[in-house]
């Protein structure tokens, strides 16, 4: 004897239908429907209208981290010192940027943005407009003074930030969901901004981001939450990385290096991967984002793999 709860209705269907799956869980989407659908067209339609305007602040925001780091340390020190910038040359620009990002975090809404020493992750949504300034100034302090490496974290904000800000601004009753796209599509447009590596050896760059590297390393080497040390550079602990790009590519894969001489962060040579093409353009280190040489080889490569996955 079977003792069945629920109402009859349910019973008869369970009995009818023995082996029927549950009904939990969310309905399918039709990601084709979803595509050609009216709100995903408008979504991509305001996605590239606000990716040129962001992609330029952004563009802009890296040229001027760029002409302060050129000034601090390599202009400014070769004014004052006749045989270069000393070791300890790094250490005041640490000591102004520690307390002016300080400030801003104690006077200004929004913390100055997420904290390096936390590492990357998602989640929490992008930064609403009041936060935004916050950002921008502690983004500026730190990576001109040197105390923080990769524009990455803050760009996304930044990014993230201007596209909500606009759909707010547009639309102050816009769903919460139509702000993360847009923010989201900001973010990526922010940091496309990012083009250029030393895929034959990562420290092969410029003296000015070289000696903030080396006071980076150093306050890890004393202990420093959140800190790379020097042991990233020939210690265990980024061994395999470092085997993984001396390596030569895969034959399947083909690898195209675009690099300049005029380069001024990057050392072009450190960009002659001997699995790749190479090919030299005239461009800015930032510049590349934006250089037509750039995408002229880029398209032209895409062609040819289209040409050749297509037959």
């Amino acid at each position: 004897m079977t003792e069945m709860n629920g109402p009859p209705g349910a019973s008869s269907t369970a009995a009818g239908h023995p082996n029927a799956p549950p009904s939990s869980g969310p309905p399918a989407i039709d990601a084709v429907a979803v595509m050609r659908s009216k709100p995903y067209f408008s979504a991509l339609l305001l996605a590239a209208v606000l990716g040129v305007p962001i992609s330029a602040v952004a563009y802009g925001f890296l040229a001027l981290v760029t002409a302060i780091q050129e000034f601090l340390f390599q202009d400014l020190p070769g004014d004052v010192f006749e045989s270069g910038a000393p070791a300890w040359w790094p250490v005041p620009w640490l000591v102004i940027c520690g307390l002016l990002t300080g400030l801003t975090i104690r006077y200004l809404p929004g913390n100055g943005g997420h904290s390096p020493a936390f590492g990357f992750h998602t989640g929490g949504g992008p930064p609403v407009d009041r936060e935004l300034p916050a950002i921008i100034l502690a983004a500026l302090t730190t990576l001109s003074l040197g105390a923080v490496l990769g524009p990455e974290a803050p760009l996304i904000a930044i990014g993230g930030g201007l596209a909500a800000l606009t759909v707010h601004l547009a639309n102050k009753n816009a769903p919460p969901m139509a702000q993360t796209v847009m923010a989201s599509a900001g973010s990526f447009a922010a940091i496309s901004t990012l083009l250029g590596s030393p895929v034959l050896d990562p420290l092969s760059v410029g003296p000015a981001v070289l000696g903030a590297v080396r006071s980076v390393a150093r306050l890890g080497d004393l202990g420093v939450p959140g800190m790379l040390s020097s042991k990233c550079g020939d210690g265990p602990c980024c061994a395999a990385f470092r085997e993984d790009l001396k390596a030569p590519m895969p034959p399947t894969v083909r690898a195209v290096s675009v690099y300049s001489r005029s380069d001024g962060i990057v050392s072009w040579e450190a960009c002659l991967d001997r699995s790749a093409e190479h090919v030299e353009v005239e461009s800015s280190h930032c510049g590349m984002s934006v250089n037509v040489e750039v995408y002229r080889v880029l398209a032209k490569v895409l062609g040819q793999e289209a040409s050749r996955w297509t037959g």
